[in-house]
């Protein structure tokens, strides 16, 4: 049955219990400083990132998620900076995250840069309780969840998250580790306190030309909030510059598989490339959904804003004779 009326307060559960605070994306190499702030501004040019992601799609109340990420390199501040807003639907929660950082660079030799980062968000929290069905809730006439951390109407909560992360990159690998929501802050939702506590991430990835016309860039995504794991393996394949296919999965252990992804590209020019990934469920879930939708638009404005500093002044003395 795929129109489930209790799938709103499972949302909401799910989500005051923390397993939903690392959100779930099947394309997250294409876009790693929406999760490690010290990946800002890797592309010394302006880049614009948008993500839409559908999960679960036929599911009433499943989630939504949408992203804009605009990213550039800055050397006269030794780094990058940058910034996105996201917005989040679960079932009858909103999450609305507005996000600055910054990352400096720090060279380690002629091949290899490590990148410190921070970045502080602005989040609003809302949940509207008329969407929410209890099952000793009573709903003829007036709304009545007959449970006191449940309020009818509209409740409204925002605060400021800050999260910190380090970024090596080289010619051929990636590595960085993040934590998300470093001060662990707290969210009054009225009757009840939305405590979504910290989130850590660990990524790997690299690079290797296969022949003249491929390149092979497998990664992995490890994401914790010590209480509950989840993995994400991503295999990426791209073609003569211009062809991206590959797949993913997503799972840490029998208990948190939970999906399968296929993904193709196009690099349709120098500055723009689209790319879309479908899951294919393998949790309970997968009989009353139909799979999850994900696509990433990446546009590269192709030139820097900031050229860098103007070299030092070099006096040329006049020769005596």
């Amino acid at each position: 049955m795929k129109q489930i009326v209790p799938i709103l307060f499972f949302l909401f559960c799910w989500n005051l219990s923390d397993a939903q605070q690392s959100q779930q994306f099947s394309l997250f190499s294409f876009n790693p400083a929406s999760f490690n702030p010290g990946a800002t501004g890797m592309n010394p040019n302006v880049e614009l990132i948008a993500l839409y992601r559908a999960q679960w799609a036929g599911l009433r109340g499943a989630p939504r998620y949408g992203q804009v990420n605009l990213q550039m390199g800055a050397e006269p501040l030794g780094g990058g900076i940058g910034g996105f807003f996201q917005e989040e639907r679960l079932g009858s929660f909103v999450i609305q995250t507005a996000n600055l950082s910054y990352s400096y660079a720090l060279d380690l030799n002629r091949y290899s840069r490590l990148r410190i980062g921070v970045s502080g968000a602005y989040q609003s929290r809302s949940l509207d309780g008329n969407l929410i069905r209890t099952p000793g809730g009573n709903y003829e006439g007036e709304i009545d969840h007959n449970d006191q951390s449940l309020l009818p109407g509209e409740v409204n909560a925002s605060a400021f998250v800050f999260n910190a992360g380090l970024w090596y990159e080289s010619s051929i690998w990636n590595i960085g580790v993040s934590v998300r929501n470093l001060a662990d802050q707290t969210f009054d939702l009225g009757a009840a306190d939305l405590s979504p506590g910290r989130a850590y991430y660990a990524f790997v990835g690299a690079k290797f030309d296969v022949g003249r016309n491929m390149v092979f860039e497998p990664s992995l995504l490890f994401k914790s909030i010590l209480i509950q794991n989840q993995l994400d393996l991503n295999l990426k394949f791209t073609f003569n510059d211009n062809i991206i296919l590959g797949g993913a999965f997503r799972g840490y252990d029998a208990n948190s598989i939970d999906a399968a992804s296929v993904f193709a590209g196009l690099v349709i020019s120098e500055k723009i490339k689209i790319v879309y990934a479908y899951d294919i469920g393998l949790s309970q879930l997968n009989d009353v959904q139909n799979g999850s939708h994900e696509i990433v638009l990446a546009f590269d404005f192709g030139k820097p804003l900031w050229k860098g500093k103007l070299p030092p002044i070099i006096y040329n003395q006049r020769i005596k004779r």
